[in-house]
């Protein structure tokens, strides 16, 4: 692309550029006429697409056609086709509410659990009969196991398993002296329930660890999507989404203990109990040996999620035409792989923190999706939500810049509410979890304006490639490691893993290069070519481990194997890390001895100092004022030979969920004042600004950049300028 055709979709965006907005249709109460009436007001606003959510019914509203019936699909099939009559893309939520779920989800297909049914026996007491739990329908005994109890806890090497007779209603055990604990593992189901639906929608949440609930959902639902609508694939119709991960545990399926015992090697069952916290553990060698039972799982889990869930998921799409668009946090696990299978990853804001969004966009770098997205702007100020329908444009300007400067590059705004006429003016029709951006909001006439700024930001980093400096090993597994070592759901998050809210922060010592976060899936299908290490379409100059005290031995050979082939690997604590998990106890030696092998390589070093003697690479950008600012989050693309650097506000890392609601200098506490940096991109460079379309010639090689509290900056940098301004 040269200079003259940047600029010129700069200027004006086309619609791929545009962002899109979530669309609820409350029980599908919605005429072909308010259909077309909404969408002409959409493309007004300045939105490029729309992802259909069909949800609850509103209050003494009568609904609509049920959700997925033959009069369901002629209104949706309506709606696709006045959309591209308007130039609007168009994307379908893959089921109503969520997770995903229906009337068509039953038995096997269920989600599933453990539960722990747990009493005391003494003896010796002779042969006890001992009464076993009633078992709902698809229920099993799992194992039944006792320990005895010594002080405040159990013993562990007391342990041993109780014969399990099938559809037996007691167990005969003659007791051995003591106080003993005996607990009955049951898999289970969750009795989780799909949330906010439709009617029509309503049913069991499937099982997302096995094909079988997989397939189940697939097959009904998507059956029914092909037959009514898969004439429209790839033809109006893009993208089927799947929202968050918001699945309830401890989670299990009637395969886990068989696939745990093949890819870890050990029967899990016998831990489960204290697992479950259903014992007490009183013996600190006895917990840490839990932990790495704990990680097993976790990581077994991971995979299940990816191989049965994600994968086929987007595997069915692109079978009938479709592109897969996915939100994978709050799976636990391996999020950047889970993100990696989707066409379109998804990360969200501000319910988690904007860091998370790089999670999304690093994935996106690793696995070859151009297009980065984040359902924006929910609940800004808290949640019960507060101050709904008096949303800041100013507060989305800011929160969108700090999106654009962690990687993504499409922002799906969260979004609009059907309500017709009928419904009043204000607010009519709402969603009880958003902000409010419909054509009832009191700035609806002005969305243009937001929406033409954030559309010439995306062309601009939807463009080339992402300039990446370091592949950044993410620390899941020590992550992983510091859960607590039990199953146990007691909040009413529970669908999260601890670790998804975290603030994932890189180490400072990398402050002012840019990074992906690499996880060990990536990794292994690396390459070096030319000294830098390849992950498919995207190549970084070093791989950078952070202070690890965990690390899989397949790893660390994939290290040692790309550090002899040329990478450079910059290892920021040189402390032999551990093997996780139950196994790795026994594989200490063998990582120490890969870890001594890693270090001694040519291009190995042990700090950024290090790094920059050995390679010359300098900061991708620089402070060149007082010492004590801070760099400011930014963006960086590469497009033949022009540069595009976005650079947030300098306080965007302040913004935190819920988002203060007041005005001016308060909301930051200072002025940001001017901030004097210096790029490594060299030429002619200018500043273009976002909002007026206007360019400018910047004279000097030092950056001064005067931020008021929303500014934010975009910065072009060719070697090759064409009709320069003045």
């Amino acid at each position: 692309m040269t200079p003259k055709e940047l600029l010129a979709g700069f200027l004006n965006p086309p619609a791929s550029a545009r962002p899109w907005v979530r669309w609820w249709w409350f029980a599908s109460s919605i005429t072909p006429e308010e259909i077309r009436r909404e969408l002409a007001l959409m493309a007004q606003a300045g939105w490029g697409g729309v992802e259909l959510a069909v949800v609850y019914p509103q209050p003494h509203v009568p609904p609509g056609p049920d959700f997925a019936s033959a009069e369901w699909f002629a209104l949706v099939d309506r709606a696709i086709e006045a959309a591209a009559q308007l130039g609007l893309g168009f994307d379908l939520t893959f089921g109503s509410g969520w997770p995903f779920g229906g009337p068509h989800i039953q038995g096997e297909a269920r989600a599933g659990t453990l539960r722990a049914y747990t009493f005391q026996v003494t003896g010796p007491s002779g042969e006890a009969r001992l009464s076993l739990p009633e078992l709902a329908e698809g229920e099993f005994i799992i194992g039944i196991y006792a320990a005895r109890r010594e002080g405040e806890g159990i013993d562990p090497h007391t342990q041993r398993e109780l014969p399990v007779t099938p559809q037996a209603p007691s167990l005969v055990w003659d007791v051995p002296e003591g106080i003993w604990q005996v607990c009955i593992v049951v898999r289970s189901f969750t009795g989780q329930k799909v949330s906010r639906c439709a009617p029509g929608g309503e049913g069991w949440v499937h099982d997302h660890l096995s094909r079988l609930g997989t397939d189940a959902h697939l097959a009904s639902l998507g059956g029914r999507i092909v037959r009514y609508l898969g004439h429209k694939a790839g033809k109006g119709l893009g993208a089927m989404f799947c929202d968050s991960w918001e699945v309830l545990g401890p989670h299990w399926s009637a395969e886990f203990s068989q696939e745990f015992e093949r890819r870890c090697g050990y029967d899990i069952r016998p831990y489960l109990p204290a697992l479950l916290g259903a014992w007490p553990i009183a013996d600190p060698d006895w917990l840490a040996l839990l932990r790495d039972v704990r990680y097993d799982y976790n990581r077994v889990l991971s995979d299940l999620i990816v191989e049965n869930f994600y994968q086929p998921y987007t595997r069915w799409c692109h079978e009938h035409g479709f592109r897969s668009r996915v939100q994978a946090h709050g799976m636990p696990g391996d999020v950047l792989r889970a993100y990696g299978t989707a066409d379109i990853p998804e990360g969200e804001m501000l319910l988690y923190p904007l860091e998370a969004l790089r999670l999304a966009a690093s994935a996106g770098h690793l696995y070859g999706r151009p297009i980065i997205s984040s359902e924006s702007f929910t609940c800004l100020y808290g949640w019960p939500n507060v101050r709904q329908f008096a949303e800041r444009p100013d507060d989305l300007k800011l929160l969108a810049d700090a999106q654009f400067a962690c990687g993504v590059n499409r922002v799906l705004f969260h979004g609009y509410a059907s309500s017709p006429p009928e419904a009043g003016d204000a607010p009519g029709w709402h969603m009880y979890a958003t902000c409010h951006f419909n054509h009832n909001s009191t700035w609806f006439r002005y969305l243009p304006v937001l929406t033409s700024y954030l559309a010439r930001i995306s062309f601009l980093l939807q463009q080339g490639q992402a300039v990446t400096d370091f592949a950044l090993y993410l620390p899941l597994h020590d992550l992983c490691h510091s859960q607590s070592p039990f199953l146990e759901e007691t909040s009413s998050e529970s669908f999260q893993w601890s670790a998804a809210k975290m603030r994932l922060d890189p180490p400072p010592e990398v402050a002012g290069y840019t990074w992906d976060w690499l996880n060990d899936h990536a990794l292994l299908a690396a390459q070096v070519q030319e000294g830098r290490l390849h992950i498919g379409h995207q190549s970084y100059a070093a791989i950078v481990l952070p202070p690890l005290r965990w690390l899989p031995l397949n790893t660390a050979l994939k290290l040692l194997e790309l550090a002899q082939t040329g990478a450079t690997v910059v290892i920021l604590d040189p402390k032999t890390p551990r093997v996780p998990g139950l196994r790795g106890r026994t594989a200490a030696e063998d990582l120490e001895e890969i870890w001594k092998a890693i270090l001694a390589q040519p291009r190995t070093v042990t700090s950024l100092d290090a790094f920059r003697a050995l390679t010359g690479l300098a900061p991708d950008i620089q402070l060149a004022g007082e010492a004590t600012q801070k760099l400011p989050w930014w963006a960086h693309r590469r497009v033949d030979q022009t540069d595009i650097y976005f650079i947030a506000h300098p306080h965007a890392d302040r913004l935190r969920y819920p988002l203060p609601y007041r005005d001016g200098l308060a909301r930051w506490g200072a002025e940001a004042g001017e901030l004097r940096l210096q790029l490594r991109a060299k030429g002619a460079m200018e500043i273009w600004d976002a909002e007026t379309g206007t360019r400018e010639a910047y004279p000097d090689e030092t950056l001064r950049l005067r931020f008021t509290d929303h500014e934010a900056y975009i910065v072009v940098v060719s070697s090759e300028p064409e009709d320069r301004p003045a």
